[in-house]
């Protein structure tokens, strides 16, 4: 049943601009490969004041969250970075805020808190401003943003009470409650809807129904559930990311247990493997049309550069694909990557700062 819930007023905070410290360029699509997985990296630093944290990748921005480097300030603030500047805009509450996903359209969803301390509600910035969503105001324990597409449709999670966790769809001040196999008691798993495309399929997980430690993947296409078969039957699976065609991209447990990265295409489940971790280790965090795929696996040396890409059917450490990259720095996890190509990664200095940056194909040369 769809619930009709009519947005509060909000009072937004003004929105401003500063200089980012490098260039970022723009994610647009552009020409073609010349070597598929061969890149020029483009750090996205922090200034003197501030951390940046990078959390959310499309075709036109990035977009996250800074920190002040005084601790004692600790107060997060969302950002969306486009072309050679970001944009900060403060939470919608009185406590800090989390980017957690961009459209094309560089607005934003995400977390906010009221205080530190506090459940999580979910927000909305669009046209430059922070907009508290009125799940709040539905009497909801907790809500989460995870994805957003070029509608405005906005998918998460809500919860009326502690571990009833579920995923919704909202647009347009109409939340719909997204099918799930029910509630387990005392599980340590959740329902969560955390990814959507523009053709509207959204990305996620379930519990199992009849498990309190399995989930499953899955896709909501029109509120019909479809779950995704794992690499083993009865085992976690995991739904993060979904590519404009359709593409899923998460992990399945396989190896003791231990979760393997996995591509989804018209319900049938891909094992991309791993890097050559002992424990056979690796996880995806999102995927383009094309089925690339970018995510985590530590490799054989365990050195710090796990971050992966599958392509053209095989799985490649992005560290060896990359020109450009400051010595002592590593690239630990794929992110994100757009249908153009570029990537969202993050990796760590030498004296144990973590840093992200865009990895921007490299253009194909012309004869």
């Amino acid at each position: 049943m769809n619930a009709v819930i009519h947005p509060l007023p909000h009072r937004p905070t003004r929105a401003t601009t500063v200089a980012l410290a490098a260039a970022l360029l723009a994610c647009a699509a552009g020409p073609a490969l010349a070597d598929p997985g061969t890149y020029t990296v483009q750090l996205i630093e922090r200034t003197r004041t501030v951390k940046v944290y990078a959390t959310a990748l499309s075709d036109h921005g990035v977009a996250g969250y800074v920190t002040p480097k005084n601790a004692h300030a600790f107060k997060p603030a969302c950002v969306v970075i486009q072309q050679r500047s970001w944009t900060a805009f403060r939470s919608p509450g009185a406590g800090p805020c989390e980017v957690q996903a961009i459209n094309d359209g560089l607005d934003t969803v995400g977390d906010a808190w009221s205080a530190p301390g506090q459940q999580p509600q979910a927000f909305l910035q669009a046209w430059g401003l922070p907009i508290a969503l009125p799940l709040a105001s539905y009497g909801f324990y907790r809500s989460t943003a995870r994805g957003i597409n070029a509608s405005r449709t906005i998918v998460g999670t809500y919860s009326p009470t502690q571990g009833t966790d579920t995923p919704y769809a909202y647009h347009d001040g109409t939340l719909t409650p997204l099918p799930t196999l029910g509630f387990v008691t005392g599980a340590t798993t959740s329902n969560a809807a955390v990814a959507i495309n523009d053709a509207g399929t959204i990305a996620g997980t379930v519990q199992a129904g009849d498990d309190p430690t399995v989930s499953r993947a899955a896709t909501w296409t029109d509120g019909t559930l479809t779950l995704l078969p794992g690499l083993r039957a009865g085992d976690t699976a995991h739904a993060v990311a979904i590519a404009s065609n359709g593409l899923v991209a998460g992990d399945s447990a396989v190896h003791g247990g231990q979760p393997h990265a996995v591509r989804w295409s018209g319900g049938v489940a891909t094992d991309l493997g791993d890097m050559g971790n002992p424990n056979h280790l690796s996880v995806a965090y999102g995927v383009n049309a094309s089925g690339d795929v970018v995510g985590y696996s530590p490799n054989a040396n365990l050195d710090g550069n796990g971050a992966f890409l599958y392509t053209q059917g095989h799985m490649v450490a992005l560290r060896d694909r990359v020109s450009g990259l400051p010595n002592g720095y590593t690239i630990q996890q794929g992110l994100a990557i757009t249908d153009a190509g570029v990537i969202l990664a993050t990796g760590w200095r030498r004296d144990g700062e973590q840093v992200f940056m865009l990895l921007l194909p490299v253009a194909a040369a012309r004869p």
